[in-house]
């Protein structure tokens, strides 16, 4: 785990379908300003293969990095949706099917 912005703890979510027990998701969640950058991925990745070795591979989870392009913004000012439908599709998909 890494240390958050704010001095807390900080580590991936794990999210599983229900009904499913082979379908599992890694998330990371990030506010950036600019853009994602690589090292974003590249600790999402960290996550996942330490969660392979302490699981023992037992299930290779999807791996899902989750950008606020707006968090520079007060949270008033950043509208309804932070992520725009066509964005958010693939995700859906992934959860609920086609």
């Amino acid at each position: 785990m890494k240390e958050g912005a704010h001095g807390g703890r900080r580590s991936p979510g794990r999210t599983r379908q229900p009904d499913n027990d082979g379908w599992l998701v890694i998330a990371d969640a990030t506010g950036v300003a600019r853009g994602a950058k690589g090292s974003k991925l590249q600790t999402l990745t960290t996550y996942v293969n330490q969660f392979l070795i302490e699981e023992g591979n037992a299930i290779v989870p999807r791996q899902w990095l989750l950008v606020n392009r707006l968090a520079d913004r007060v949270l008033t000012d950043r509208g309804d949706s932070i992520f725009r439908p066509d964005v958010l599709a693939p995700f859906a998909a992934a959860w609920f099917g086609d």
